[in-house]
């Protein structure tokens, strides 16, 4: 018996000393390439969500062992960074405990050598580089590959960053519509690609389909704007990212209070077509316009009005000398056909605008039928 209990005491020595090579290999392995990496958003992380990284490899060679698992890793919510070496740790006991086998594990070491010498090429490129294989892809069928990017390294994240807060690459909001209904609740409506409503973390927004392709219409509804103080946070909060909107509606009596609400979570947004309508009729509805006028970078303003015998009084004559020179371009006119008797209230209006000395404006008044007519006012900034 006493030979057979030798036998078997020196294959357990012998199973340690290779069980001990094996994990001072992965060790070695693991502080020689560590990797700065930036904190994580979820502290639950499976390895497989990062690309670029250490984690991953070690766990990314199905043709090597049939693992149907990946190892979970907590990460504490106050980390700055990862702990490469505790969390390689975790993963070398995890590995062992699969009893993959000393051939299986060197075989794993050696190509985790080999692709980690890319990963730390990656890692340590120049800027300049980094910038063009960044913007060589398209935001629109790759944003979510850009947001890999940033998890190489430290200055990855900070470029690829960078690069999706260029102007032109923000997400595009095809339309946007803000109203009142009867009992006084605010709605505000959004059409915009299907893919954007997690960017914008609109995912429990009632959603439903439209005729465009991956295109698709949500909604939501709020108390009265004026007495609903976190309104305006929760649409800054979908706006902070800097949205491009490409038609905005406002259908509203704003008034003073509607127009600071308005102003604050909108600030900043790009916006190609504005409409107001209906909101001219009261000098407080002009003040609350040109409020949002400052606040947003729009290029084309639309105000749907239907009497237009007030306009002089409006901001003490000032209102409209003020707008063109905060928009490019902006129309006015009636949504609906108005009597044809009519037309000549807005061309004494055209007449007034053009004597203030700032104002270039022109009236197209198309007829509709025998008794009716479409009216509307373009104006632009006068060039000296």
């Amino acid at each position: 018996e006493a030979p057979a209990q030798d036998q078997a005491q020196t294959q357990a020595e012998e199973a340690q000393v290779a069980f001990e090579r094996q994990r001072n290999e992965m060790l070695q392995l693991s502080n020689t390439y560590n990797l700065e990496i930036p904190p994580p958003t979820q502290y639950l992380i499976k390895l497989t969500s990062f690309s670029g990284s250490i984690l991953q490899l070690y766990v990314s060679y199905p043709p090597l062992y049939p693992l149907t698992e990946h190892p979970i890793i907590f990460v504490a919510s106050d980390s700055s960074e990862f702990n490469i070496p505790r969390i390689n740790t975790y993963i070398t006991d995890w590995l062992l405990d699969k009893e993959l086998g000393t051939d299986l594990i060197s075989q794993l070491i050696a190509d985790l050598q080999s692709e980690m010498k890319e990963l730390i090429c990656l890692a340590n490129l120049p800027k300049n580089i980094i910038k063009k294989i960044v913007g060589a892809n398209p935001i629109k069928s790759n944003r979510e590959r850009i947001e890999t990017m940033r998890l190489i390294s430290a200055r990855w994240n900070t470029l690829a960053a960078e690069h999706l807060t260029l102007p032109e690459n923000r997400p595009v909001m095809k339309e946007m519509r803000w109203s009142i209904n009867a009992e006084g609740l605010t709605i505000l409506k959004m059409q915009l690609s299907g893919r954007d409503r997690k960017y914008f973390g609109i995912e429990d927004w009632e959603a439903s389909a439209t005729d465009i392709v991956n295109v698709v219409n949500v909604s939501r509804l709020f108390h009265h704007i004026e007495n609903d103080e976190g309104m305006a946070g929760r649409i800054n909060r979908i706006l902070a990212r800097r949205a491009h909107i490409e038609q905005l509606h406002f259908n509203f009596d704003m008034g003073i209070a509607g127009g600071d609400v308005v102003m604050s979570s909108m600030h900043g947004a790009i916006v190609d077509q504005m409409t107001f309508k209906g909101a001219l009729d009261l000098n407080d509805n002009a003040l609350a316009i040109l409020a949002v006028l400052r606040a947003v970078n729009v290029r084309n303003v639309h105000l749907s009005v239907h009497n237009p015998s007030n306009f002089p009084k409006l901001c003490g004559g000032t209102f409209f000398s003020e707008a063109v020179r905060l928009v490019p371009n902006i129309n006015i006119g009636p949504t609906e056909p108005i009597p044809s008797t009519d037309g000549d209230k807005w061309r004494e209006v055209i007449d007034w605008l053009n004597g203030s000395g700032m104002i270039t404006a022109s009236i197209d008044l198309k007829p509709l039928s025998n008794d009716t007519i479409h009216a509307q006012i373009t104006m632009a900034v006068r060039e000296q």
